[in-house]
């Protein structure tokens, strides 16, 4: 999502797909304990770096904060996706249906294959 973001409109719509075939991991924890993101986010700033990976939860809650983020998974409930701030989605087509809901007919797409091996450079 860190590369997603840089390059996403401002309240743009991130697709991430991803398999999740063990859970969310570690730093679900802090998002599930949040009212909102931006708790999440303060409370990193406090914090810091923990073991229980609150950077990710850290980066989740910014994306998060400034965009809807539909997720694509098998590995995650709809039901905890959504206690941690994200939207769920059963296939890429259904994703990119609710993003045009969202965004519009007109919406621009742009996919990243392997977006954590990418830095991102927006051209106007």
């Amino acid at each position: 999502m860190a590369a997603a973001e840089q390059i996403v409109s401002e309240n743009g719509v991130i697709i991430l797909v991803a398999e999740c075939r063990d859970g969310i991991g570690k730093f679900g924890g802090w998002l599930k304990q949040a009212k909102d993101p931006q708790e999440v986010i303060e409370r990193f700033i406090r914090v810091g770096f923990t073991k229980d990976h609150s950077s990710k939860a850290f980066l989740c809650a910014r994306a998060l904060s400034k965009h809807e983020v539909i997720v694509v998974c098998g590995g995650i409930s709809p039901e905890e996706l959504k206690e941690m701030f994200f939207e769920w989605a059963p296939s890429i087509e259904t994703a990119l249906s609710q993003a045009f809901e969202i965004k519009g007919p007109k919406a621009k797409v742009i996919f990243l294959p392997y977006a954590t091996d990418c830095v991102p450079i927006v051209e106007e």
